[in-house]
This record gives structure tokens, sequence and C-alpha cells, in this order.
């Protein structure tokens, strides 16, 4: 198993020149995820239909633990189709450093760029001409998870009107039986895809 730190920003890409891209290295990835706390992403991986790996990260924002496992390609399509439910599929461009998504399915129209290791002095390349940064805010999971609301809901809208720019969070706080689960529900209900729940016991 290969274990290290990832050091990674993340942006939205808005305005991007896609013909650029188009002579550069791509590859297809299907990824799902398992249902994991919060702080854990535990993800199966396969790309161009070749390969597989299981990635485990651990923390947030623009540094994490990363520990990876490549495993048989039968087992991940297994996992996939047995064990899985949120999903993301993305065509991945690779120029200068960068990581280009452009993601199909229910997230189609959206674009995200990821810049591993970056330096202090990082700035957009030109070809991507408008991008907010969502290092601290969006990752691949929530995608994931957005995605299969979406597949499980009637929407009109593109998904670039639906993400938000930034993430919010409401933490609902009360003791035992006091209806926290409730109004959670409620919300899950009435707001659908604009909230993502996450039930976490306090210690």
């Amino acid at each position: 198993m290969e274990t290290n730190i990832e050091i990674e920003r993340r942006w939205l890409v808005k305005k991007i020149d896609r013909e650029i891209l188009d002579v550069n290295e791509k590859k297809h990835i299907r990824q799902g995820y398992f249902d994991t706390s919060p702080t854990i992403s535990l993800r199966v991986r396969i790309t161009d239909g070749k390969k597989a790996e299981l990635t485990k990260k651990t923390g947030s924002g623009e540094q994490r633990l990363e520990e990876n496992q490549k495993i048989d390609l039968e087992v991940a399509q297994f996992l996939m189709d047995e064990r899985i439910v949120d999903f993301i599929e993305k065509t991945r461009y690779i120029r200068d450093g960068w990581e280009i998504d452009f993601f199909h399915g229910p997230l189609h129209g959206l674009v995200k760029a990821e810049f591993e290791n970056p330096y202090p002095t990082l700035q957009l390349p030109p070809w991507i001409h408008d991008a907010t940064e969502v290092t601290n805010s969006i990752t691949d999971r929530l995608l994931a998870k957005l995605a299969r609301d979406l597949l499980d809901s009637e929407v009109d809208r593109e998904i670039t009107e639906i993400l938000p720019k930034r993430i919010g969070r409401i933490v609902i706080t009360g003791g035992p039986c006091s209806g926290k689960s409730a109004v959670l529900e409620i919300l899950r209900l009435e707001i659908g895809v604009a909230v993502h729940c996450v039930p976490e016991t306090a210690t």
C-alpha cells in the first residue's frame, strides 16, 4: 500500500479554453464512495476501464493523508455494482501540472481544476479565464453525493446554478430526543439537493 501526504488546491472553473486541452493527455475516470464519517473518504476508482485502485483520504482542506492500494478490476467493478451508491464520472485532462476534470451524467457542465503540491505563488494558467477556489469546501466525495441527489430529483437547472460557491454549514444541537433528527429530515425533504445532512454524535 502506498501512503503519502496529498497537498492539493481545487477550483470550480467557469470559463476555459477547451480546445487547448484536446491535444493533451486525457483519461476517463469512474469512481464511487463508501459511506464513511465526514473526515474519511474511501473510494474505488476505475481508470479507462483498465485499472483500478482503492483510496482512503483522511482530513480536509489543502492537506490530507492519502493511502492507495491497487486492486483487481473485477473486484472494483463488484464493489461499484453491489456496495456503492455515490458515483461520479469524468474526463480528466492533464496539462502543465494541472488536472482538469469535465464531469458527466448528473454533473454535466461542471469543470474542476486541481493542482498538487502547489507553490506559494501559484496562479491560474492563462487558458483558465474564470474560476473560484473551493479547496476548503468542495471535494469529489461531496460531488458524488450531489450527483445521487440529482438523480433522485427533478431538477431543471444547470449544475453550476445549483452548486454554491462556498458550502455553508449549520450545526443543530440539543439534548437527547430534542428533535434534531426530525429537523434534519424536514430540511432534507423540503430543500432537497441544496442541503446535505450529516448527523453526528457529539462527544
